[in-house]
């Protein structure tokens, strides 16, 4: 059987690149063909790509060729160069792109897609509007279209992972999906009652130990490194921008007091979704504070003895290869699902930080008991930690009914 996955950006690549490499290793007969929408995702060269085209069974496409337009040439190579503080630089490359793209892509779209001719297809967790607006990813309507026309199934695989509670239900049109894979009850219950029989708890397939395994594998070795260990408390933290449940210049003065420690080695990296490294120049002189954009989460948290975040849901992978969690609890309103079952050494104040390193070098680790209960829950889905298989089960289940049946669970 033949699955058709579509990718946006980065973050959609560390969500679906498990469930590609699972769909074609579930069955010697399964292929996977990726489809890139959108300039932004770096996908040649990366070591995802390189992972999933290990089986010989996934091909990728992007909307530059789809278009006709090879690898994109020049302007593709403009994007790769573009760093995201490059505001005025990258509006103008989306200019370029949609007079060099558009033009007659439709038609040539529904015609890469009926060539292909796909058995089931996978987005991430996306709206698609009817319409493709100016400077929108590339192709969504016309697969969506397509689907509905040929009856093939479409699914929507989990996208990162909440970490905090939302009041509010997901007023998204999802009436397009057949099923939608989410990581936990709890997400579920955000969904509204018109597509509960479609929602499928499945847990988050990034987070499949197997998975991350497999990616430390890759990337880094699964040990911190010995010497750093035993003469620094290497600590890695990962950003987001301000948002409405706590401020940045807040993050920035406790980030400040954390270097502050003498046995501390602290790395920063910037949220990977436009944040600029120049936000941290008022501690990025600090002799053991350094900021890294681009090195993989995987390595940093390979190198880490202590992972911190505020909402960034790489800390789940930090969890699954047993680092400690360092949370500033007082700095947000969130309430966090990982504090929430004990599962970090939560800060209520400033004055907690320094002691906390200290308790830390002297042996304290929280218990295992609560890391589990977390993955267990919000992670897994309720169920064993064999996300990627329980997922790709599924969809071969729906692939083969040869129609869209609007709900599988």
């Amino acid at each position: 059987m033949k699955a058709l996955f579509v990718l946006r950006h980065n973050n959609d690549f560390d969500s679906m690149a498990s469930v590609i490499d699972g769909w074609v290793r579930l069955s010697g007969e399964h292929q996977a063909i990726i489809y890139v929408t959108s300039p932004d995702l770096r996908w040649r060269g990366d070591y995802r790509t390189a992972m999933l085209e290990e089986t010989g069974r996934v091909s990728f496409f992007d909307f530059w060729a789809v278009a006709g337009l090879g690898d994109g040439g020049y302007l593709a190579e403009r994007w790769r160069a573009n760093k995201p503080d490059e505001r005025l630089t990258r509006r103008m490359l989306h200019v370029a792109t949609e007079l060099r793209a558009v033009p007659g892509f439709s038609s040539k779209m529904t015609k890469f897609v009926d060539e292909l001719s796909p058995d089931i297809i996978a987005f991430d967790s996306i709206r698609v509007r009817p319409r493709r607006k100016l400077f929108d990813f590339f192709g969504y309507q016309e697969i969506v279209t397509w689907s509905k026309k040929n009856a093939c199934p479409l699914v929507s695989l989990p996208h990162g992972l909440l970490l905090f509670s939302f009041e509010e239900k997901a007023e998204k049109d999802w009436t397009s999906y057949d099923a939608i894979f989410v990581e936990s009850d709890r997400k579920k219950a955000i969904f509204s009652d018109s597509v509960a029989d479609k929602v499928i708890v499945s847990g988050s397939p990034r987070y499949d130990p197997a998975w991350v395994k497999r990616i430390a594998d890759r990337l880094t070795s699964d040990a911190p490194k010995a010497a750093a260990k035993r003469d620094k408390v290497n600590i890695v933290f990962f950003a987001t921008k301000e948002a409405r449940y706590f401020r940045f210049p807040d993050l920035l003065v406790w980030l400040s007091h954390l270097a502050e420690h003498p046995d501390v080695e602290l790395v920063v990296q910037p949220h990977p979704r436009g944040q600029r490294q120049s936000a941290f120049n008022s501690i990025a002189m600090l002799p053991n504070v350094r900021i890294d954009p681009r090195t993989p989460a995987s390595s940093l948290i390979g190198d880490a003895d202590i992972v911190s975040t505020l909402v960034s849901s790489v800390v789940v992978e930090a969890i699954v290869r047993e680092r400690e969690i360092l949370y500033p609890k007082f700095i947000t309103a969130a309430e966090t699902q990982f504090d929430e079952v004990g599962a970090c050494i939560a800060l209520t104040s400033m004055d907690e930080t320094l002691s906390a390193i200290d308790k830390y070098r002297t042996g304290y680790r929280l218990s295992r008991k609560n890391y589990d209960e977390f993955l267990r829950r919000f992670v897994y889905g309720n169920g064993d930690p064999q996300v990627i298989k329980r997922i790709c089960d599924k969809m071969g289940m729906l692939a083969a009914g040869g129609h869209r049946s609007g709900n599988i669970a």
